[in-house]
């Protein structure tokens, strides 16, 4: 439930001020566009997390989430970073090498 929470904070403060292209918007936007292919923080959560799960090629995961494969990499692209910023705030990012999986383990 924390991850949602932060996770949805770090959408909205990035599709806000960003646009799907990634562009600055000449306005900031306070809702989410109704043509938007994946509603809502709960829907794009799970949307990432299966992707990296599953580890499906993109045109499959397009298939189960009714996209096309290039705006499945364009929203993989988009929503790792937005990830890694709530695990980041949450402190559970995983560590990736050796010795700092040994340094956290020692230190608890």
């Amino acid at each position: 439930m924390y991850l949602l929470y932060c996770f949805d904070n770090c959408c909205q403060d990035c599709f806000r001020i960003y646009n799907f292209e990634g562009k600055l918007r000449d306005i900031p936007k306070y809702k989410e566009d109704s043509r938007s292919s994946l509603k809502g923080s709960a829907n794009k959560l799970y949307f990432i997390l299966t992707y990296l799960k599953e580890n499906p090629n993109q045109q499959y995961h397009g298939e189960l989430f009714g996209m096309s494969y290039p705006r499945v990499s364009k929203w993989v692209s988009l929503l790792i970073p937005l990830l890694e910023k709530a695990l980041n705030q949450l402190k559970v990012v995983p560590k990736r090498l050796a010795d700092e999986l040994l340094y956290v383990v020692l230190k608890n």
